[in-house]
């Protein structure tokens, strides 16, 4: 529903949310609305401008448009630039999700460390969420900086239930997988309370494909209804301890 490319896409926070009727986005918008503003689309553009310096009202749109508004402005000469000026503040997309069915709600946000102004948007938004799915890249797992958020962001938050999601496993060679899972486990295992059951490998690219093309047995391969049945797991039987922990890490602080 979302879009996925091999350089960092995700320019503004995504709230999926569950709707069984329709599916549908909601697009709000910053105020006041920066200046100047990276190439929006013509009617995108037109829209901002009717509202004259006021508050722009949000806007209803349909899936297929969604990448108009989500999507970092690759055409800006500076990409932290083009994603200070965007004019959108989130999205929140309605659709039906199992997963949202009993109010959940999933928030993708820009990826932490990879550009400042991004870093500030997700770090803003970590102190919200109830649990934390972090992903990482198989081909460099754990880089200093992550692990330097590993412990800030998400440790250092309460989120002692994070999932963490080493992402294109089919990229290792099959003789290298097990020491690079042995490797992930000992960096990732403890710091979650999951233990060795929050670290999981997956091929996403593989599993977005195989579920559109309706292919269950490859998407069986991929490691996703691992991580799904994972993910579940945590939302429905450690709801209350997440609930707690956050709260209790800030008045151990204080």
């Amino acid at each position: 529903m979302l879009p996925a490319k091999a350089t960092p896409c995700t320019a503004i926070i995504n709230e999926v949310k569950y709707s069984k009727d329709e599916r549908y986005a909601i697009i709000h918008f910053k105020h006041p609305i920066p200046t100047p503003m990276p190439k929006l689309a013509p009617n995108v553009k037109a829209y901002i401008e009717k509202f004259a310096g006021k508050p722009v009202s949000p806007i209803k749109i349909k899936p297929n448009d969604i990448n108009q508004f989500v999507v970092i402005n690759d055409e800006a000469e500076d990409q932290k630039e083009g994603t200070v000026q965007a004019p959108f503040e989130k999205a929140e997309i309605y659709w039906d999700l199992p997963l949202c069915e009993q109010g959940v709600e999933i928030i993708d946000t820009p990826g932490l460390e990879e550009n400042i102004a991004r870093t500030i948007v997700t770090k803003s938004y970590l102190n919200q969420a109830d649990a934390i799915v972090f992903v990482l890249d198989c081909n460099a797992l754990c880089s200093e900086s992550e692990k330097e958020s590993i412990q800030e962001d998400v440790q250092s938050a309460g989120h002692d239930y994070a999932i963490f999601v080493c992402n294109r496993i089919n990229q290792i060679k099959d003789k290298d997988k097990d020491e690079l899972k042995s490797r992930a486990y000992k960096m990732l295992q403890d710091k979650t309370q999951l233990g060795r059951e929050g670290v999981v490998f997956i091929d996403a690219e593989t599993a977005k494909d195989s579920k559109a093309a309706n292919d269950m047995d490859k998407y069986a391969q991929t490691g996703m209804p691992e991580f799904e049945e994972q993910l579940s797991k945590v939302l429905v039987n450690k709801r209350g301890n997440i609930k707690l922990a956050q709260p209790a890490k800030q008045l151990e602080s204080a």
